[in-house]
């Protein structure tokens, strides 16, 4: 079950705007003019078939998605006008309540990202437009397969294997600096606090901040974050990760690669966009892939749905 949990929360971001993408935003203010946010209109029951088909479509074309899968926006806006309301149907007939807050928040949200590859939809943002009012791990149903965060477990809570679960969960507890990690037999007792870089020690057992720059590699090859080992001098040493144009051997730092070859020394270069060859090991910027051996642009989040 932990397992099945821990996967959702990678999935939250996809599953729960299909059929919910765009509502009327308003922003907020403090009063003098300037922004502090902005507030998601409701969306009423009645009208989210027709307004999510007509902002979802709008999107999809707009971001130029390469295979609409509609010859042309009207004819997308009646298609998943249609499909949303059998959607609603089901979900009604199942006695799941509608929460038009939650609509147009999850909306508002996707309009915020437009054609961004990704939609920004997380654990602080995640609700269900329809919804029941069952608890933690009592059973559950899902009434509509194409919308799964629809069931009729309360607000916040999703049904994952026919229970009711949190599909974010408790957050994670890492274990701190000198906190045992490892017991007598070498098994693990939890996860060193990855934030600061700490390691959990094979001779002591503990947690252990990694060495920075200045100090002398652990195991003579590891270093925190931001640092690498460098031998140069005879000793191993932890150095800052080269810059863009400095000299390398495989690290670099954030948004570089190195170009050397097996290991050869090379030069820290920024990290191929949209049209240039792959990177080693195929890498690309942020916001593209590699698509045989050139990278090339992510398609907007709209284009997959």
């Amino acid at each position: 079950m932990a397992s099945e949990v821990a996967l959702t929360r990678t999935l939250i971001g996809s599953l729960t705007v299909l059929g919910f993408v765009v509502a009327l935003t308003a922003c907020k203010t403090d009063g003098s003019g300037n922004d502090v946010g902005i507030i998601a209109e409701p969306i009423p029951e009645e009208e989210l078939p027709e307004q999510s088909a007509g902002a979802l479509c709008e999107l999809i074309f707009g971001c130029s998605c390469e295979s609409p899968n509609y010859p042309d926006e009207p004819s997308c806006v009646e298609t998943r006008s249609d499909l949303l309301n059998q959607e609603q149907l089901a979900a009604q007939a199942a006695g799941l309540t509608y929460d038009a807050q939650c609509a147009g928040d999850l909306l508002a949200l996707a309009e915020a990202d437009g054609c961004a590859t990704q939609v920004a939809l997380d654990c602080d943002t995640f609700c269900a437009a329809y919804h029941g009012d069952l608890g933690v791990d009592q059973p559950c149903m899902t009434p509509v397969d194409t919308q799964p965060t629809w069931s009729d477990c309360a607000q916040g809570l999703w049904c994952i294997a026919s229970a009711c679960q949190n599909p974010c969960g408790a957050a994670q507890t890492f274990l701190g600096v000198g906190e045992a990690c490892r017991d007598a037999e070498g098994q693990s007792l939890g996860v060193c606090d990855p934030g600061p870089g700490l390691f959990c020690d094979f001779e002591t057992g503990t947690c252990i901040a990694l060495p920075g720059i200045g100090e002398p590699c652990y195991g003579s090859e590891v270093c925190g974050v931001g640092a690498t080992c460098d031998w140069s001098t005879g000793e191993a040493i932890c150095v800052a990760l080269p810059g863009a144009g400095e000299a390398c051997t495989y690290e670099c730092d954030a948004g570089l690669y190195c170009d050397g070859v097996d290991g050869q020394e090379g030069t820290c270069v920024t990290l191929p966009g949209e049209g240039q060859p792959c990177g080693p090991n195929g890498a690309c910027s942020e916001g593209n892939t590699c698509n045989g051996d050139v990278c090339e642009a992510l398609p907007a989040w709209v284009c997959s749905i």
